[in-house]
């Protein structure tokens, strides 16, 4: 029989073979799953000064280094340096297939226009349209190559757009432009990495500007306006809404948003040509228009935020029947979904993109797998959780299967060049949302593997099974390619690396000092992978840029406090520092960065 009360957080805490996201506290103290290969690691660190340690340094080092060529000077002045007609083509098309076929913020046909008449116009456009057209070539730009080569250019387009709206904000500027702006703004932080630790706060001070411009009430209530100015403030209000609930979601703040704050109405369902013809209508529901993601997501909002207020509100219950009775409403909800993007696909006419439909799927299975992840763990002590153990493991699977879905025939190497799908290309290029749903899964599923392992019965070493040896290879390589792709960050490659170490000592029944010393040992060449690697990318940068010389002696692994309480060494946005305050939750959003 199911409890309904919640699960004593002590409890959680006490599990090491699952994988769970704390429900208070730091998001570090949610790594209980490895927390014992930690404990594993440091006796012998201390004792044995193993190189270890240098290398982590010299690799934090080095991700200074890079992340240092990718910042520009700030205030960052706007320049006149859009890249070419062709390419700027090419990145413009690349968002409006990715960002803005799912969070819709511009009105295409007027923004193409206004876009080619940049290049044609004797006069020059206004710079706020210039800053918003930078921020959506930033963005495109994630996809323009395997490496996201244009990653510095793009964080440069960034710190203008911050520096613009930094100006000291008057009436004048409070329009629809400058929340498009806004919106972009925040796409293109968590695209490069940039401050997206904050987008929570910065997303809270958007959804209070649109309100202060009255978007949160629906346009029939206000004075008389044309259909596409209603049409974009729904479009952008919609937006505004699922950027404050993703940010709430990724952080584990609680979702400051009440469903009786705001009576504005979904989007018509209009394609974009529609809202400058004479009264037109909005297309039935069973066809497919440029507004009909946005219109689904709309429909799955209550249900998520729902969810996030379970997971990050500090008047959560915790209880399980809640957890089960959000479950049911998901299944019903996607199955809804599922039988409507089917029917689109039988329909003549236009019909969603593998890239929405994977999209949409990603942001319901990350909230399921949040959703259970904590009962998950209760369930190796307690079998009336198992149907959260299911449902974890499946929707992990599910999510590592689309956010690293290839074509290649050989995956698991860096050198190799798979053909991607564009989600599986955003998760490697960019720093946000479907990188971390990636390293989450791969990291639950690998726990869940290790768990699996201890519990086999057998008179000898436990072989590895082939499933488990090609993900925990696909899932390094996977890592390895996101720093090779610019991303200054080493933790997740390492923390793989670390668990299928594990697993393989657990295989040969290593024990003792004997399991430590082939972690370390482990630890040190994943490490060394990654300092080979980041040293490639400083000497990229030219010869003012050579890496400069360690002083090993500048290590002091007690002021750092081990391996564990030094965790923020794997990341150039480490050391967060909460001033003695109680940090906030970070359950849902699996892996800041």
């Amino acid at each position: 029989m199911l409890t309904t009360d919640p699960i004593p957080f002590s409890t959680i805490e006490t599990f090491t073979d699952g994988f769970c996201w704390c429900l208070l506290g730091h998001w570090v103290n949610g790594i209980v799953g490895i927390q014992d290969i930690f404990e594993l690691l440091e006796p012998h660190l201390k004792d044995n000064r193993s190189d270890l340690l240098v290398k982590v340094h010299k690799c934090k080092q080095l991700t200074r280094q890079v992340k240092a060529f990718y910042t520009p000077e700030w205030p960052t002045a706007s320049k006149s340096d859009l890249p070419s007609k062709d390419i700027a083509d090419v990145l413009v098309r690349r968002y409006l297939d990715t960002y803005e076929s799912v969070y819709r913020v511009l009105h295409i046909p007027t923004f193409v226009a206004e876009y080619e008449a940049i290049w044609t116009a004797s006069d020059p456009p206004n710079d706020s349209f210039i800053v918003l057209v930078k921020l959506v070539l930033a963005i495109g730009a994630a996809t323009y190559d395997e490496h996201y080569s244009m990653r510095p250019t793009a964080i440069r387009w960034l710190y203008e757009a911050q520096t613009w709206l930094a100006r000291p904000t008057v009436k004048s500027r409070l329009n629809l432009q400058f929340l498009q702006i806004s919106i972009l703004h925040l796409f293109t932080r968590e695209v490069t990495g940039v401050g997206e630790d904050f987008i929570w706060t910065t997303a809270g001070t958007l959804h209070r500007t649109a309100m202060y411009m009255g978007l949160h009430r629906d346009p029939a209530k206000l004075p008389t306006c044309t259909l596409i100015v209603a049409e974009m403030r729904r479009r952008i209000w919609n937006t505004i809404l699922e950027v404050t609930l993703r940010s709430s979601f990724m952080s584990g703040g609680a979702p400051l948003i009440s469903l009786d704050s705001f009576d504005t109405e979904p989007p018509g369902n209009y394609d974009d040509e529609q809202l400058t013809a004479e009264n037109p209508s909005p297309k039935p529901g069973g066809e497919f228009t440029d507004t009909t993601v946005s219109i689904a997501l709309r429909h799955t909002f209550q249900l998520r935020l729902g969810m996030t207020r379970f997971l990050n509100g500090l008047d959560s219950s915790g209880a399980y029947d809640e957890a089960m009775w959000l479950d049911a409403e998901y299944r019903e909800i996607y199955k809804s979904l599922r039988q409507s993007f089917q029917q689109y696909g039988h329909n003549e006419g236009p019909s969603p993109t593998d890239f929405q439909l994977q999209t949409i799927d990603l942001i319901l299975s990350r909230h399921l797998l949040a959703l259970h992840l904590p009962f998950s763990t209760a369930a190796v002590n307690d079998k009336a959780y198992a149907y959260s153990k299911t449902i974890v493991n499946d929707t992990a699977l599910k999510i590592w299967s689309v956010t690293t879905n290839t074509t290649s025939t050989s995956p698991y190497h860096l050198n190799s060049v798979p053909e991607r799908s564009t989600l599986a290309h955003l998760a490697i290029t960019t720093s946000g949302f479907y990188r971390i749903s990636a390293l989450q899964a791969s990291l639950v599923l690998a726990l869940d593997f290790r768990a699996r392992l201890k519990e086999e019965e057998s008179l000898g070493p436990v072989p590895i099974r082939r499933d488990l040896s090609a993900m925990l290879d696909e899932a390094k390589a996977w890592n390895l390619r996101t720093l090779d792709a610019g991303e200054p960050n080493a933790k997740g490659y390492l923390l793989v690396y670390l668990v299928a170490a594990h697993i393989e000592g657990l295989s040969r029944e290593l024990r003792g000092a004997e399991l430590s010393m082939s972690l370390i040992r482990c630890a040190e060449e994943a490490v060394e992978t990654c300092i080979t690697l980041l040293k490639g990318k400083v000497a990229l940068q030219g010869p003012q840029a050579e890496v400069t010389g360690f002083d090993e002696a500048q290590v002091d692994l007690e002021q750092d406090g081990g391996l564990f309480g030094g965790w923020d060494f794997l990341t150039v946005n480490g050391g967060l520092d909460f001033g003695g305050l109680e940090p906030v939750s970070w359950s849902s959003g699996g892996w800041p960065t």
